[in-house]
């Protein structure tokens, strides 16, 4: 699985959805693609010209994959039969340093994809949001409240 958000290492949905499942991690790159600012995630677009989503390649271990693939599909809004998803979930070749790999990956659905969001700085979230006091509240708070969102 490629991950380039709040499914990094050090970041909220790593730890509550992939570390406990995963065999090993490496840095990794999706050219051709960049990042919209969603507010409190991230959305990965491929785009003619564009420069590249940083994240990383995360392996799951196999007894996991069906349950783990299940949690991500919920997270991401992705739904094989909803015609406008959030997120399209696809393959895609992932460069790292040992190579290209084929990795699932979760992209902008086209509403999304289309939506007026500023571009992510280097296609690097974690960068973008080192220094966004706003970005660690708000995961703060929903892991206070066991994963969830408080309602307004």
């Amino acid at each position: 699985m490629f991950v380039y958000g709040t499914l990094r290492p050090g970041h909220p949905n790593f730890e509550r959805l992939l570390a406990a499942y995963s065999e090993r991690t490496v840095a990794g790159h999706l050219a051709g693609a960049l990042l919209l600012d969603c507010g409190h995630y991230p959305a990965a677009v491929e785009r003619p010209g564009a420069g590249r989503a940083v994240g990383e390649v995360v392996w799951i271990r196999p007894p996991a994959w069906s349950a783990v693939l299940a949690d991500l599909d919920h997270l991401e809004g992705y739904d094989p039969a909803d015609p406008q998803p959030l997120f399209d979930r696809v393959v895609r070749s992932v460069e790292t340093a040992d190579g290209p790999v084929e990795c699932w990956a979760y992209l902008a659905g086209r509403l999304l994809a289309e939506a007026d969001r500023p571009v992510v700085p280097d296609g690097d979230w974690v960068a973008h949001c080192a220094d966004r006091a706003d970005y660690r509240k708000h995961w703060e708070t929903i892991a206070g409240a066991g994963g969830r969102a408080e309602q307004p």
